[in-house]
């Protein structure tokens, strides 16, 4: 049973009003608070501080005394105001933002108008209190090591630069610390989408855990000690560090957008955000996009439109017309692509509570998944609308970047019905034939296991030739070896040089190191260290490909001339065994090897089957896989295909035609 609610504390807002709220312990102990109204527009608001921290459970079990009324409050957010009443660090503060108690939100429509405004009430408030939740020994001893770390930041990172190589000092190599640590990083507000904007958008926060705080020139410093460290799993979990270092990242971006006088928030785009942050937990499915919006630049917030919580209004449709508006404002079919990643197979483990059902055209966002800096093809770096987790010391490298442009200068064709089919426009290249193995989403288990098998390729392209008779042309076989393993190395790396798709395949370098590993794996020389790199290799060895299996191939690129000084003993992040990882990999891209039946070679989803549909539809990107339906298809996926990745498909004589997607 709740606490008391007395009357409704609230009266109807203006367009830009928003209340504040005031705070304080009353002779007999007990918290009592005053709300009053303010407008953004008149700027005649006091200065206050907004308070960011996760809701966790609806549950009120304790009140307060609001304006001489009874209020019942979140259980996570009694401890928040006991603090704001009794830490000395929280007395210079008189006003506070808290949305549980500042928003109506029996009130849909003041909810939505009030989401719109977060991002406006983050910028001008004169400081962001991050909470994290109640403290303990063990919080305290956690945001202790925090400190710690940040202050040997500068320490560590000459150490690193010194040795080459990142090793944690023998007086920070204690797991009790790193796992009060862990748990600290662990606490629901490093995984809550809302919590996001919230920590971007001030200017100044400062992160409380009970009556410890932390200044947020602390916390970067922190996370890039604990970079520098480079602890194993078993001390810290990369999952758990990277929902801090992302943070830490999106922060950095806003402070070089706020620097360089940049009006939108952050320089990545709603639709990639949304992505990047989809192993957050939401209460509503709705909120995937909404609690973003505050970062989000004109355009976006214009393909969004006004939230809408009205509960007759499902979230399935906001997802439906998020897609509709974005094709509209930006010419582009590439959105449909993030279905790739937002389905049931991509999944983790633990979900939102709530279901969602959507189109296979349409991206599912309500599922939580885990996505690589570079997720997509179309999340090349070339193309501002979608884009990607590249660093900003990256940024300068390449001015121009190279481009997928499959379907040429094409704009979309396409038109949704109300029963949320899409008809489109396209060209179908070919079907699938053959299938590599692909290794297992991380729901769980090993890495270098494997989710399928190997899906041989039956049709008469791809069978092996009858070497036997007498006209056979050993000469051409050697050219079309030689032709065919230029293609798949560009596949498996999708003919890029790096993993935020921004430079093209260095071939000549990629062909030196392929036949530098595969004599090495003939030798048994240096096998360990590519170990993912092998597992692949054997497990796609026996996919037969213009009448080569795939091992005589491997075999036949270990006898080439390798430069006496070549060396690969170290591993490059721009190198072929680390692209390749980029591309198949369960937590990277999830890519498998594809050939189609007329002998096209590249690289396919990890949900592809033989028969799947290859085709380029107008005003998008990169080629896509379909499943027929009957009349209709199914939305697999994107996918490589060498030779097609630059409007190559209108060269052919091949008619366009209408594509129905259910």
């Amino acid at each position: 049973m709740g606490a008391a609610t007395g009357r409704n504390p609230y009266k109807l807002l203006g367009a830009s009003s928003f209340r504040l709220l005031e705070v304080w312990r009353t002779g007999n102990g007990d918290i009592a608070g005053h709300l009053e109204t303010f407008s953004l527009s008149s700027q005649d608001y006091p200065s206050f501080a907004t308070v960011s921290y996760a809701w966790g459970k609806v549950t009120r079990n304790k009140s307060i005394d609001l304006d001489g009324e009874p209020f019942a409050v979140l259980d996570s957010t009694y401890p928040l105001l006991e603090a704001i009443c009794d830490n000395a660090n929280l007395k210079p503060y008189t006003w506070f933002w808290i949305d549980s108690i500042c928003i109506n939100s029996d009130d849909d429509e003041e909810r939505a108008s009030q989401v719109q405004l977060m991002g406006q009430l983050y910028e001008s408030s004169y400081i962001t209190i991050v909470w994290l939740g109640a403290g303990d020994i063990e919080s305290d001893q956690g945001m202790d090591f925090f400190l710690t770390l940040s202050q040997r930041r500068d320490e560590l990172v000459e150490t690193w630069k010194e040795r080459q190589s990142r090793e944690m000092p023998s007086d920070l190599n204690i797991p009790e610390k790193w796992r009060v640590l862990r748990e600290l990083l662990q606490r629901p507000w490093w995984r809550r989408v809302w919590t996001i904007q919230e920590f971007i958008l001030p200017r100044r926060l400062v992160f409380f855990c009970g009556n410890k705080h932390m200044l947020h020139s602390q916390f970067p410093k922190a996370m890039y000690a604990i970079s520098c460290c480079n602890p194993d799993e078993s001390l810290i979990g990369s999952n758990t560090r990277n929902a801090a270092w992302n943070r830490r990242r999106l922060r950095q971006w806003s402070e070089r957008q706020r620097r360089s006088g940049q009006q939108s928030p952050i320089e990545m785009s709603l639709i990639a955000l949304v992505a990047y942050t989809s192993d957050c937990f939401v209460t509503n499915p709705k909120d995937r996009i909404y609690a973003l919006l505050g970062l989000a630049n004109k355009e976006d917030r214009s393909v969004v439109g006004q939230p809408n919580y009205r509960s007759d209004v499902s979230a399935e449709t906001i997802y439906t017309n998020v897609v509709r508006s974005f094709i509209k404002t930006y010419n582009s079919l590439d959105i449909i692509c993030f279905a790739t990643l937002f389905n049931s197979s991509n999944q983790l483990p633990e979900q939102n509570k709530v279901v969602v059902t959507a189109p296979s055209w349409v991206p599912n966002w309500n599922i939580r998944v885990q996505v690589f800096v570079t997720p997509l093809l179309v999340s090349q770096s070339g193309i501002s609308y979608i884009g990607n987790f590249r660093p900003i010391v990256d940024r300068s490298d390449t001015e121009h970047p190279a481009l997928y442009t499959a379907a040429g200068n094409t704009l979309p064709e396409c038109s949704i019905s109300d029963d949320s089919k899409m008809t489109c426009k396209g060209i179908i290249l070919d079907c699938v034939d053959g299938l590599g193995t692909t290794r297992v989403t991380p729901k769980g288990g090993d890495p270098d296991q494997h989710d399928s098998k190997l899906v041989p390729s039956p049709s008469d392209r791809n069978r092996d030739t009858d070497r036997s008779t007498s006209n056979y042309d050993f000469a051409q076989r050697r050219e079309q070896a030689s032709r065919l393993l230029d293609k798949l190395i560009r596949s498996m790396v999708l003919d890029r040089q790096d993993r935020y798709l921004s430079i093209r395949t260095p071939l000549d370098r990629f062909r030196v190191e392929f036949a530098h590993l595969m004599a090495s794996r003939e030798s048994n020389r240096n096998t360990s260290a590519y170990k993912r790199f092998y597992a692949w290799v054997n497990d796609n060895e026996g996919l037969e490909i213009w009448g080569f299996k795939l091992k005589e191939l491997f075999q036949s690129a270990s006898m080439a001339t390798v430069p006496p000084d070549f060396d690969l003993s170290e591993q490059r992040e721009d190198g072929l065994p680390s692209r390749l990882n980029d591309t198949t990999g369960p937590r990277e891209m999830r890519k498998r090897l594809m050939v189609t039946e007329q002998g096209f070679v590249g690289m396919a989803p990890s949900q592809a089957k033989r028969g799947d549909v290859v085709c380029v539809l107008y005003g998008c990107r990169v080629p896509v896989l379909l499943r027929s339906r009957g009349d209709n298809y199914k939305f697999i996926g994107e996918c490589y295909v060498d030779g097609f990745m630059n409007g190559e498909v209108f060269d052919r004589s091949l008619k366009s035609r209408d594509l129905v997607l259910v």
